[in-house]
């Protein structure tokens, strides 16, 4: 017995071939929609995720951009005042240097009524200028005089002795002389209780320049040892 025709034979739950290729061309557009449309929603995704961080990074440099303007301002300010308070500190010791030399060993003029306006003190006979040498300063000297003048530095018990004429006095100093240039007495260095007297047998003028320094000793100086 002969088998049946190949063309005709048919199988219960069979799809003939015509109807399949529609069917798999629908799967495929399908999935190939999906896919775009995944697509489509990754790079939505996406641009959603790098726009939010460009628009941080841009926040980010506005705050930083501030920041660094502010900060240049503030630093602006501080220079202006540093450049103010170190053009103060030059003045101020420029005024140091002027009146006193400098804060470690000051240097002070005394004597003012005799030298301001060069007018000089008049001398008398019989009669004397005192001074007073403070403790821990050096005692510079320097005068000139229309007449001989001495100077004599004495403690206050010689001095309380010269004045009364009633017992031994001891000093120290120069003249009679018309002029002294930088006479230094050193004995007040460790030591209070010292002046100095000027005068002269005859009558005239002196224009002194008398200074001190500051120069404390580490021990007892002059009339205290």
């Amino acid at each position: 017995m002969l088998p049946p025709n190949p063309i005709e034979a048919k199988s219960e739950g069979s799809i003939p071939r015509r109807r399949r290729l529609p069917i798999v061309g629908a799967l495929l557009v399908s999935l190939a929609i999906g896919a775009v449309a995944g697509a489509v929603v990754g790079v939505r995704h996406e641009d959603a995720h790098w726009a939010l961080l460009y628009d941080q990074s841009v926040a980010d440099l506005s705050r930083t951009t501030a920041n660094v303007a502010h900060w240049e301002t503030e630093s602006q300010q501080s220079q202006r005042s540093s450049d103010l308070y170190h053009g103060q500190l030059q003045d101020l010791q420029k005024r140091i240097a002027t009146t006193v030399g400098n804060l470690t060993s000051p240097h002070f003029g005394m004597w003012t009524a005799c030298t301001a306006a060069h007018r000089g003190c008049a001398l008398r006979p019989g009669e004397w200028l005192l001074q007073g040498i403070p403790d821990t300063f050096t005692l510079d000297v320097t005068f000139r005089s229309t007449v001989p003048t001495t100077v004599s530095i004495m403690s206050i018990s010689d001095y309380a002795c010269w004045k009364a004429g009633a017992c031994p006095w001891h000093a120290v100093g120069w003249g009679p002389r018309a002029t002294l240039k930088n006479g230094t007495f050193h004995g007040a260095e460790g030591c209070g209780g010292y002046v100095a007297l000027f005068y002269s047998a005859q009558a005239g003028t002196i224009y002194p320049d008398v200074s001190i320094t500051r120069h404390p000793a580490d021990h007892p100086t002059g009339a205290c040892r």
